[in-house]
């Protein structure tokens, strides 16, 4: 169901959604198992996030520094 939903999310760019999707079934999950896998998604969630930053900064400075 929802899980299932916030990892379609992140693998289509919906980045902040899911995050907020996570967010809330962190604060319903009733069990280790769960908050568990949610903060395993969480996680994947900011990796990518902190992936795509550098990658952007990483192209820019790429096209900076060849047009100097």
């Amino acid at each position: 169901g929802w899980y299932r939903m916030g990892k379609l999310m992140l693998r289509v760019g919906h980045f902040n959604q899911a995050e907020e999707l996570y967010n809330e079934l962190l604060e319903d999950a009733s069990n280790d198992s769960d908050r568990a896998f949610i903060y395993h998604q969480l996680g994947d969630y900011q990796a990518e996030k902190s992936s795509r930053r550098s990658s952007g900064l990483s192209y820019f400075l790429q096209q900076h520094w060849s047009t100097v």
